[in-house]
């Protein structure tokens, strides 16, 4: 039988592993609960779920302020104080105006990053998983989340040049954090850029080509030559954008919501150039469904999103606080039974 890590890498190859491979992640909240429940430390769940992909960010640090903020590196503060704990809702935007010269990114911290990816390799290789590491806003969430969203999409059309000279600009920061851990004992990269919404992408195609694609591509062009993976989630529904993804060396989409795509479509269409990631929907069947609806849908993914191969199955996000810990259980059941 495949190690878990070969399993990875055999669904990332587009192939059928002999097991699912599969990862989940919980809000804080209810990753607690959950450590309670089993009778583990919460730093025990990962071993406990059985996950066969690890993470390790390499691009976010910050330090907590009082009152439930959090301000990362880039200056921006979350208000981490209401229902939302993990991520928060942002203060105010940290960018007054659409000039350059008024703007000053902070120098990225190599490092660091290596620090943290030397560990987390160590630790991978103990507990038999697929690393990654991880950038969580990578390119187009870093710029909006200094700007504020509304005004940056407007910048997308009335701004292209001061936007392109930004994303440049954060793109340098996040190439200089991949090239410190390039030559580590990481399988891939995982980057985190919301493109989308539940009906379809955030912004156009051309736009896509004119001011994100070309900063993708500087990024994904040194993680290709080494051989290593990549792997992008964005929320909503990106399929706007999936054959360009795909042409620049993409080789996993994560999250893949039932919600905003027809699986057996998805498949037909992307699914020999294509490893999906997900699946599992946090929106619905996770949070309100029953432990028979979960097991459904599990089923369903394997047999349509998992045909063939090149799937990794799991929670669309990370698993949300109103979620019965029962539904987590048959969720991970489900999963371990599943065929690969």
């Amino acid at each position: 039988m495949m190690t878990r890590r070969e399993a990875v890498l055999c669904a990332l190859g587009h192939k059928r592993a002999d097991r699912l491979p599969y990862h989940i992640e919980m809000t804080a909240d209810l990753h607690h609960r959950v450590a309670e429940r089993v009778g583990v430390r919460p730093e025990a769940v990962a071993d406990w779920l059985g996950n066969y992909c690890a993470k390790v960010d390499i691009g976010e640090g910050g330090a907590a302020e009082p009152g439930g903020i959090f301000r990362d590196d880039f200056g921006v503060r979350w208000d981490r104080s209401g229902a939302d704990r993990d991520i928060g809702i942002i203060v105010a935007p940290v960018v007054p105006a659409p000039d350059m010269a008024r703007i000053q990114l902070p120098a990225p911290n190599p490092t660091e990053a290596r620090a943290r990816a030397v560990a987390a390799a160590r630790k991978a290789r103990e507990r038999d998983v697929a690393l990654f590491a991880k950038i969580g806003m990578t390119l187009f969430e870093r710029a909006w989340s200094l700007c504020g969203l509304e005004v940056f999409l407007e910048y997308l059309l009335t701004e292209p040049d001061f936007v392109a000279e930004l994303l440049r600009r954060i793109c340098d920061h996040r190439l200089a954090l991949v090239n410190a851990v390039l030559d580590l004992p990481v399988d891939g990269f995982y980057f985190g850029d919301d493109y989308g919404q539940q009906t379809g992408a955030l912004f156009s195609l051309p736009t896509f080509r004119s001011l994100i694609r070309p900063q993708l591509e500087r990024l994904f062009a040194p993680i290709r030559r080494a051989g290593k993976r990549i792997v992008l989630h964005s929320c909503g529904n990106v399929e706007l954008f999936l054959d360009d993804l795909i042409e620049i060396g993409l080789d996993a989409y994560q999250t893949v919501q039932p919600e905003a795509y027809d699986f057996e479509r998805l498949k037909g269409r992307y699914g020999d150039r294509l490893t999906f990631w997900g699946g599992i929907s946090t929106q619905t069947t996770l949070p309100f469904g029953s432990p028979d609806d979960v097991r459904a849908a599990v089923r369903h993914a394997v047999a349509t999103l998992g045909r063939g191969g090149g799937f990794i199955a799991g929670p669309t996000h990370r698993i949300t606080s109103d979620t019965p810990v029962e539904n987590v259980f048959a969720l991970i059941e489900a999963l371990r039974t599943a065929g690969g």
